[in-house]
C-alpha cells in the first residue's frame, strides 16, 4: 500500500458560463457583420431591414406622439366645460 502524504492534484479547468444574453446585441453584431461583407446581396438585404426597422419605429412613435396630443386636446377641452358650466356661488 502506498501513501502519499503531499499529493499534488490535477489544476482546476476554466469554465466560463456567460451570466446574461443580450438578443439585441447579437442581433447588432449579426447586422454589423452582414453590412460589412463582401457579399453585394448582403449588404443590400442589411440595408434594406435597417430602412425598414426605423420606418417601423418612426411609425409608432408617430402614432403615439397623436395619441397624447388627443389625450391632452380631451383633458383640456373637459377643463373648459368644467370651467364655463360649473355655477359660481
Amino acid at each position: 500500500m502506498k501513501f502519499i502524504f503531499f499529493k499534488t492534484g490535477k489544476p482546476r479547468r476554466f469554465e466560463y458560463r456567460p451570466r446574461y444574453y443580450d438578443p439585441e446585441k447579437e442581433d447588432a453584431e449579426n447586422r454589423y457583420k452582414a453590412y460589412m461583407s463582401d457579399d453585394p446581396s448582403e449588404r443590400i438585404k442589411a440595408q434594406i431591414a435597417r430602412r425598414w426597422r426605423r420606418r417601423r419605429h418612426d411609425s409608432t412613435k408617430q402614432k403615439s406622439q397623436k395619441l397624447m396630443v388627443f389625450v391632452y386636446l380631451i383633458i383640456l377641452f373637459f377643463i373648459l366645460y368644467l370651467i364655463y358650466n360649473l355655477p359660481i356661488f
